[in-house]
Formats: structure tokens, sequence, C-alpha cells
């Protein structure tokens, strides 16, 4: 008898135990409950869009017909002026057939010169109207043949000309075909060489039909690259596309950014990051956590602590944006509100 009152006691004792230290684990959750502080101070909405660098003068040069390759005089990472000879082609037969046209030329305008002298003079003394027009007619002939000459003679000259491939833009060749001295070249695109001018850099984004509205020209970014995660990058909105970009999933509109001069070294073709619009600003806001503030039949409310008690009180809001809210009304500044 006295041992099953002795296991009761230490039953009830344990009990009790268990009890009180629930009790405190209760009280010691309700005093750990996160908080947050009501600021004041610059309240901003921002706007994060990615993209990547490009460049506005980026030309693929290449050969206007086919021929043999006497010379190539650039390799892959060459820096280049503009005019600057990239490859040849061999000139002997354009050289050849261009002395014949010019020969050509010079027999057409030998004889335009003595059809007019001798048609101009019949035209000035025949009496007859129709032995005048008929010489008018013939002067009319040699002028033709004489044009057609000239034309064909610059036909020729251009295509020496184009037998020597030189760079459209000061720039890298950032693209060098696989060609050498001796090779034929039976088809343009075997000899294109890509050059890009590395101050032309610039940084595109994508902004969808509902952001593209919130942005303008001149407008200032932050951009952040992926090679560079440390670092911010100011940018000046310098065009936004009037259509939609082809090849998108949905609407978006390509938007230009403009880098600093200065940096442009150090950046590639091609490198991604985001750039930051702040859309909207306000200034001498109250703001705090947007995590502290609930909905509750259209309404919103903040938690607030009143000696033990926690209490909810109805909040007002303005801007938002992903991480925190504007306080119109309901909290003053240094409030402590609770999740």
């Amino acid at each position: 008898m006295i041992r099953r009152k002795k296991t009761l006691v230490i039953i009830v004792f344990a009990l009790l135990l268990l009890g009180g230290f629930l009790l405190f684990r209760t009280k010691q959750q309700n005093t750990e409950r996160s908080s947050a502080i009501v600021k004041r101070g610059t309240f901003t909405v921002p706007l994060a869009l990615s993209g990547e660098i490009k460049a506005s003068e980026r030309y693929a040069a290449r050969f206007q017909t086919t021929g043999l390759v006497t010379g190539v005089y650039v390799n892959e990472g060459d820096i280049v002026k503009k005019n600057q000879r990239l490859a040849s082609l061999d000139q002997r037969k354009l050289k050849n057939d261009l002395e014949q046209l010019l020969n050509a030329y010079m027999n057409a305008r030998w004889t335009f010169d003595q059809t007019k002298d001798d048609q101009q003079t019949i035209a000035d003394i025949a009496p007859q109207q129709a032995v005048r027009e008929r010489a008018k007619r013939l002067i009319d002939q040699a002028q033709f043949s004489l044009n057609r000459s000239v034309l064909t003679v610059e036909a020729q000259a251009l295509a020496l000309e184009f037998s020597v491939l030189k760079s459209p833009i000061d720039g890298i060749v950032v693209k060098a075909p696989q060609i050498t001295s001796g090779m034929n070249i039976v088809n343009p695109t075997q000899a294109e060489f890509e050059i890009i001018n590395p101050l032309s850099l610039y940084f595109e984004v994508l902004a969808d039909q509902t952001e593209v509205i919130q942005l303008g020209e001149q407008m200032e970014a932050t951009i952040t690259l992926d090679a560079y995660p440390d670092e911010s990058i100011a940018g000046v909105v310098a065009q936004i596309s009037f259509t939609p970009k082809e090849g998108q999933v949905g609407t978006a509109y390509a938007v230009s950014l403009d880098l600093p001069k200065e940096t442009l070294s150090r950046y590639r073709l091609g490198m991604t990051g985001d750039a930051t619009f702040i859309i909207k600003s306000k200034e001498n806001a109250l703001f705090l956590p947007i995590s502290f503030v609930t909905n509750k039949n259209g309404k919103k409310y903040a938690t607030i602590k009143e000696g033990t008690v926690f209490k909810e009180v109805e909040v007002s809001t303005g801007l938002e944006n992903d991480e925190e809210v504007e306080i119109l009304s309901g909290v003053s500044e240094g409030t402590v509100v609770y999740d």
C-alpha cells in the first residue's frame, strides 16, 4: 500500500514537471516571435530586368565574288582599322578583263566623237527634216553605246576593288575563316570575317508590355553583370524598341542601355546580368517588411505588443516592392511589430 502511494506521488510530480516545462516553452515561444521596426526614409520600387551585352557595330565582311585566295592578312583576335586589308583574291584575270574593257571604251569613245562630228554637220546643213532627224538618232545611238561601255568598265573596276576584302570599321576580328593562300573560294560565305567595335558595346534587356511603359529614354539603371557580381555599373536608357522583338514567347521589347565608355574594355560580348530601374520613389515614407502585414477580410493588419499582450491593429498601405511596404497610417515610426 505504501509502495503504491509512492508510485502515485512520483507520477503526479512528473506530470507537474512536464506541465511546467510545456508552459515555460509556450511562454518562451510567445516571447521569441520575430519582430521588425517601422522605419522612415526613402521608399523605392525597383524593376529588375535580365539582359546581356551586345554591340551596335558588328559586321560580317565577305567577298562579293568567287576566286583564288592570294592572301590572308589577319587572324581571330587581331585589332584592325577601318579599310585595313583582311584578305585578297587573284587579280590577274580581273585586271586583264579591265584592260580589255578600257580598250573597248576608248574605241566606243572614238566612234562616238566621230559619229557626233559627222552627223552633227549633216544635221546642220541638210535641208530635209528626215535627214536631220536620222543624224540625231545616230548620234544618240553612239551615245548609248558609249554609256554602256562606261558602265561596263565601272562594274569591272568594282570587281577589281572587291577582290581585296577590307574592314568596314575599327574593331576586333572575332571570327576568321579557315582559308589560306591558294584556296579557291566557290562561295563567298567561305571567307567571312566578323568584326566588332568594342567601343559600341551596350546592355540590352527585354521588357514585357506592362514593364516597358514604366521606362523612358535617359532613365538611369544600375547594372550588375554575372561576371562582376560585386560591382555596380551605371547605365542609361539609350533606346526603347517600338516593335516587339521576334522569337520571344511573349510580347517583349528590347531596351538598350549605354555603358560607361571608360570601362568598356573590361566587358565581353554576351556577358549576362541584370539592370535595376527605380520606377517609383517617395521621400520621408514609413515602411516595414511586407511579411509583417497580414490581410484579413479585405483589410490589412500589423501586430504590436501592449505589455505582455499581442494586438492586431489595422493599417493602410501605399507603395510596395518585393520586400517592403509603405505604411500610410495605423502605426508610427519606431513601433515594433511582430509576425
